[in-house]
C-alpha cells in the first residue's frame, strides 16, 4: 500500500506541475476548423475572429515552407484573463498545443511588434511545425502510440516519434524568431537593443559552435538561443533560400534512433557542415559587429538581467542582480549624483515607488490561489491590491501610464488612470505636465504622439520614450546600424545624443544622462556626457521585407473591422466529452529469450483538466505482471486522484522460489493548497487505500511547508526551510508517524550551511513513508541507514550538518551528449539514535561527496550527487544518488 500512497501523491504533484491554466472557474468554448481548433474563453471570445484570419494565414505560410501538414492537428487555446502572463508556449507532447495568455504588454519593447497576437501565432506556430514532422519509423510508432517526449525502447533500440524534440535550443528558437520577424509585424531581428547584444558576443568573440549548442550558464542564458539563433537563421536564408532553411526540420526528423546527428543533416540538406556553417556565420558578421562603439567609462553598477530604470522628480532607480542572491536597488539622486544602494527581495522586474518611498515590482503572480494577475509586490510577496490587473509603463505620484492585459490579446490598450487612451506599440512615459507620449506602429514607420498628436516619425520597428526634458525635447532609444542608442527629436530633426551603440535604456541626469548598457557579460549602468550629431535611427532592411510575405500583416483586417463576425458553431467546452487520446510509451526487452513489455496509454482533455492514465507490464524473467488505472482531476483548486493496481506474481527460472499470488490495490487521494506565495508554500495531501489481498484499509495524511528564496542562476536555494508531518495508519493497527524539518542557507558567495532533523515511530518496520523517502523532501543522504537496517526499530532519530561550495566550473561538448555546467563538494556528518522492542543505541556517520550539475543531450540539466560515507560500525562505502529536473 506503501507504493500505491506514493504513485497517487507522484500523479498528483506531477500533473499540477504540468498544468498550464489557473483555476479561475472561467468557462471556455470551442471552435473547431478543418486546420486547427481554438479554445477560448468568453473575456477573450472578442478576439476570436482575429485569431481565426491569423492562424489561417500563417498555416497557408507554414504548410508551403515547412512542407509539411501537421498529422496532429493543432489547438490553440486563448486563457483567460485570470492567466495574465507576459509568455505563450508551444507543445507536441501529448498534443499540438499553443497555449497564449495576455500579458504581452510586459514583453512590448522586446519584441518589437505591432501585435501581440501575431507574434505568438507566428512564433510558437513555427514550434508546431518543427516539433510534429516525422519521416519514417517515427510515423509508424505516432500512428500508433501518439507524440511522445521520451523514446521507445524496442529490444536495445531507443525509436523516437518526434526527433526534432532533442534538437539544439538555438536551432528550435533561433528559426521561430526568423519566422516571427518575416511577415511584417516586427519581430526580434527588428530590435536594435537586440542586435546590442548580438553584436556584443560577436565583437567579443564569445560565441562558438560550443556554445551555441549547449544549454549553458553563461549570459545571457537562454535569451542568446533567441537572438543568436534568429541572426543564423536569417543567414541561412539569405545563403540557401526561405524553403530550404524549414525543410531542415523535415530532413532532422528522419534521424528516429540518434536524433543528435545535426551534422549529417546539415551535410546532407545544406551541403555544409554544421560547424563550417556556424563558422562562417560567424566570420560573415564579426567585420561588421567590430565597429560597435560602447562608452569608456566605468559602470556603477553591473546586472545579469535588465529591469527598466525607472524615476520621478527626485531620483532614478532600478535593480541590479547577479541572479544568485538578493537583488541590490541603486538610487541616483537627480540633484547632487549621489548613489546610494541597498539589498531588497523584489523581482527582477520594473520598480516602481509608491506612497512612503517604499519600492515594488510590477510583476504577475498568484491571487487567492485561483488567478494570476499583474499588479505591485513588495518584498515579501504582498500585493498592492489597488494596482491589480496592470501592467504600469509609468507612474507619476498618483497618476499612471498602464496597458490593460484583458484588452491587449493583439494590440496593448493603454491607460491613463481610468481614461482609456488608445493602442500604444511601445512602453509610454509622461512628461512633468503629465502630456503622454507613445509609439505607434504603421506598417514600418514609427510615429511619435504626444497625447493624440503625431510629433515625428522614421522608418523602424524600434524605438521606445525614455525623458522629456524641461524644454519639451524627446529622448528616446532607437536602433543603429550595430545596436541601439539615445536620439533626441529638436528642430525637425534627428540627433544621436551619445556615441555608444549598446544603450537600451537611460534617463536625464542633469547635464548627463544615466544609461544601461548591455556587454556580453551583462548591463552595466553608468554616468555618461552627451556628444550630439544629427542622424536618423538605422531600418534593419532584410532580403525577406521584399518578398510578399512581409505584407501578410498588414494585410489582414484589424481588430475593428473582424469584430462584427459572428461565429455560429462555437461549443461549450466539456473536460469529459473533450476527452481525446493523448498519446502513450512502449517498452520491449528481452532477458534469457524472456520478453518483457511495458505499455502506458493516456487519455486527456486538451486543457487537461482530467486525465486516464493506464500502464501495464508482464515481465516473463521477474515472474510480474501489472496493469494499474487513475483518473485525476485538475480543474478545480483541489486536485484529486483515484488509482487501481492488479499485479500477478509468479515463479520463473531466474526467480524460482517466488510465490504464485495476485494483489489488488486501490486509493483515492487529494492535495489541498494552503498557503502559495513569493517565498512560502503549504499544503495537505490525504490519502485512503483497500488492499483486497489483506483486506486492510488504510489511511494516510501529510502536512508539508516549505519557505524558500532561490533565484534565477542559483544551484540551490539561496534560503530554505522545510517542514514535513506524515501519519500513516491501517486498519489491523500498524502505523507510523514521521517529522522531518531542514534549514538551508547561503552562508557567503555559494558556500551553503545545511541542518536536519528527522524523527520516525512505527510498529512496523516495514512501512516506508512516501515524502520523506521517496519525494523532494529526501533528507540530506538519500538512504538514511537506521531507515533501512533490518533492525525492529520502534522509533529512530536523525540529524545532520552540511556543507557545500559551488564552483562555477563547465566543461562543454559539441557531440557527446553529457557536459558539464558546474559542481559542488561537499562534506556532512549524521547522528542517530534508535529504540527497538528491547534496547537502544546510537551511532553516527561522517563523509564528503560531489554534486554535479550535468547537461544532457545538450538541452536538460540533471544532477548526480557521490557520496562517500563512514560509519562507526561499518565498512566505508559510496553511495551514488541522482535526482533529475527538466
Amino acid at each position: 500500500m506503501s507504493k500505491t500512497i506514493w504513485i497517487v501523491f507522484f500523479l498528483l504533484v506531477s500533473f499540477n506541475a504540468f498544468s498550464f491554466l489557473a483555476p479561475d472557474g472561467t468557462d471556455y468554448k470551442t471552435v473547431e476548423l478543418k486546420k486547427f481548433r481554438v479554445i477560448y474563453s468568453e473575456d477573450s471570445k472578442e478576439f476570436l475572429e482575429r485569431l481565426l484570419l491569423i492562424e489561417e494565414k500563417i498555416i497557408e505560410d507554414f504548410e508551403r515552407n515547412y512542407r509539411w501538414a501537421l498529422k496532429d492537428r493543432l489547438t490553440v487555446i486563448l486563457a483567460s484573463d485570470g492567466n495574465q502572463i507576459a509568455n505563450a508556449f508551444s507543445t507536441a507532447f501529448p498534443k499540438n498545443i499553443n497555449t497564449f495568455y495576455n500579458g504581452g504588454g510586459a514583453l512590448l519593447d522586446y519584441f518589437s511588434m505591432q501585435s501581440w497576437l501575431f507574434a505568438l501565432a507566428s512564433h510558437e506556430g513555427a514550434h508546431a511545425y518543427q516539433l510534429d514532422i516525422k519521416q519514417s519509423i517515427s510515423q509508424v510508432y505516432y500512428n500508433v502510440f501518439g507524440s511522445s517526449p521520451i523514446p521507445h525502447i524496442f529490444i536495445l533500440v531507443p525509436i523516437f516519434t518526434n526527433p526534432n524534440f532533442l534538437l539544439p535550443t538555438w536551432l528550435i528558437e533561433g528559426n521561430a524568431v526568423f519566422n516571427e520577424s518575416r511577415f511584417g509585424n516586427g519581430g526580434r531581428l527588428f530590435s536594435g537593443e537586440l542586435r546590442a547584444l548580438y553584436c556584443a558576443l560577436v565583437k567579443d568573440k564569445k560565441l562558438n559552435e560550443k556554445r551555441l549548442t549547449n544549454n549553458h550558464l553563461f549570459f545571457p542564458y537562454t535569451q542568446e538561443k533567441y537572438i543568436v539563433g534568429g541572426y543564423f537563421f536569417n543567414f541561412l536564408y539569405e545563403r540557401f533560400g526561405l524553403e530550404a532553411v524549414n525543410t531542415f526540420y523535415f530532413a532532422q526528423a528522419d534521424h528516429w534512433i540518434n536524433p543528435f546527428l545535426v551534422n549529417s543533416t546539415f551535410e546532407l540538406h545544406f551541403r555544409a557542415r554544421y560547424s563550417d556553417l556556424i563558422n562562417e556565420f560567424l566570420n560573415t558578421y564579426s567585420n561588421f559587429c567590430h565597429q560597435q562603439k560602447k562608452l569608456a567609462v566605468d559602470p556603477f553598477s553591473r546586472s545579469v538581467f535588465l529591469v527598466p530604470l525607472s524615476d520621478d522628480e527626485q531620483e532614478i532607480w532600478s535593480l541590479a542582480s547577479d541572479g544568485k542572491q538578493t537583488p541590490e536597488l541603486f538610487v541616483v539622486n537627480k540633484t547632487d549624483e549621489t548613489i546610494f544602494k541597498k539589498r531588497v527581495d523584489l523581482d527582477a522586474e520594473k520598480i516602481f515607488k509608491i506612497e512612503d518611498g517604499v519600492f515594488v515590482s510590477n510583476d504577475s503572480k498568484l491571487v487567492g490561489q485561483k488567478s494570476i494577475k499583474f499588479s505591485l509586490w513588495d518584498e515579501s510577496g504582498k500585493e498592492v491590491e489597488r494596482y491589480r490587473g496592470k501592467i504600469i509603463s509609468d507612474m507619476r505620484k498618483d497618476n499612471l501610464l498602464w496597458i490593460n492585459p484583458k484588452e491587449s490579446v493583439d494590440e496593448q490598450i493603454l491607460y491613463y488612470n481610468d481614461k482609456k487612451i488608445g493602442v500604444t506599440h511601445s512602453s509610454a512615459k509622461f512628461d512633468k505636465d503629465l502630456n503622454i507620449y507613445r509609439f505607434i506602429q504603421r506598417k514600418n514607420e514609427r510615429i511619435l504622439y504626444k497625447n493624440d498628436t503625431p510629433i515625428f516619425s522614421f522608418k523602424s520597428f524600434y524605438a521606445k520614450v525614455v525623458d522629456i526634458d524641461d524644454t519639451g525635447r524627446i529622448y528616446f532609444i532607437g536602433s543603429t546600424d550595430f545596436g541601439s542608442t539615445l536620439f533626441y527629436f529638436a528642430d525637425n530633426k534627428f540627433y544621436r545624443a551619445i556615441a555608444s551603440d549598446v544603450i537600451v535604456d537611460a534617463r536625464k541626469l542633469n547635464d548627463k544622462f544615466l544609461v544601461t548598457e548591455v556587454s556580453s557579460e551583462g548591463y552595466e549602468y553608468k554616468i555618461a556626457t552627451l556628444e550630439f550629431s544629427e542622424e536618423l535611427p538605422s531600418f534593419y532592411d532584410y532580403k525577406f521585407t521584399h518578398r510578399s510575405e512581409f505584407e501578410i500583416y498588414s494585410n489582414i483586417p484589424s481588430q475593428t473591422a473582424t469584430s462584427s463576425f459572428a461565429i455560429t458553431d462555437a461549443k461549450d467546452y466539456s473536460m469529459i466529452k473533450n476527452l481525446e487520446f493523448h498519446g502513450g510509451n512502449s517498452i520491449i526487452t528481452l532477458a534469457d529469450s524472456n520478453v518483457s513489455a511495458y505499455l502506458s496509454m493516456n487519455v486527456a482533455d486538451p486543457l487537461e483538466y482530467n486525465q486516464i492514465m493506464l500502464t501495464g507490464g508482464v515481465d516473463r524473467y521477474n515472474g510480474q505482471d501489472s496493469i494499474e488505472a487513475t483518473y485525476t482531476l485538475k480543474k478545480y483548486l483541489w486536485d484529486y486522484a483515484i488509482y487501481h493496481h492488479f499485479q500477478k506474481k509468479y515463479p520463473t527460472n531466474a526467480n524460482p522460489s517466488r510465490a504464485k499470488e495476485n494483489e489488488q490495490e486501490s486509493g483515492v487521494g487529494v492535495i489541498v493548497p494552503i498557503i502559495e506565495s513569493k517565498n512560502h508554500l503549504l499544503f495537505s495531501s490525504l490519502f485512503s487505500g483497500y488492499e483486497f489481498t489483506d483486506r486492510l484499509h488504510t489511511g494516510y495524511g501529510t502536512l508539508y511547508y516549505q519557505f524558500q528564496k532561490i533565484y534565477g542562476l542559483s544551484f540551490f536555494s539561496y534560503r530554505q526551510f522545510d517542514l514535513v508531518l506524515e501519519h500513516l495508519v491501517k486498519s489491523d493497527g500498524e502505523f507510523e508517524n514521521a517529522n522531518w524539518s531542514k534549514w538551508s542557507m547561503d552562508v557567503k558567495n555559494e558556500t551553503f550551511l545545511s541542518v536536519d532533523l528527522l524523527f520516525k515511530v512505527t510498529n512496523d518496520i516495514e512501512l516506508p513513508l512516501s515524502l520523506i523517502n521517496n519525494a523532494n523532501a529526501t533528507p540530506i543522504i538519500s538512504a538514511p541507514y537506521s531507515f533501512y537496517s533490518s533492525d525492529n526499530r520502534k522509533q529512530s532519530l536523525r540529524t545532520g550538518l552540511e556543507f557545500k561550495k559551488v564552483v562555477n566550473f563547465s566543461y562543454y561538448f559539441e557531440r557527446f551528449p553529457i557536459s558539464l555546467r558546474r559542481l559542488a563538494p561537499k562534506t556532512f556528518a549524521h547522528y542517530f539514535y534508535y529504540e527497538d522492542n528491547h534496547s537502544s543505541g546510537n551511532f553516527y556517520e561522517v563523509g564528503v561527496g560531489l554534486t554535479t550539475e550535468l547537461l544532457l543531450g545538450h538541452l536538460a540539466p540533471f544532477n548526480i550527487s557521490l557520496n562517500y560515507i563512514t560509519k562507526e560500525f561499518d565498512e566505508n562505502h559510496i553511495v551514488l544518488d541522482t535526482a533529475i529536473s527538466f
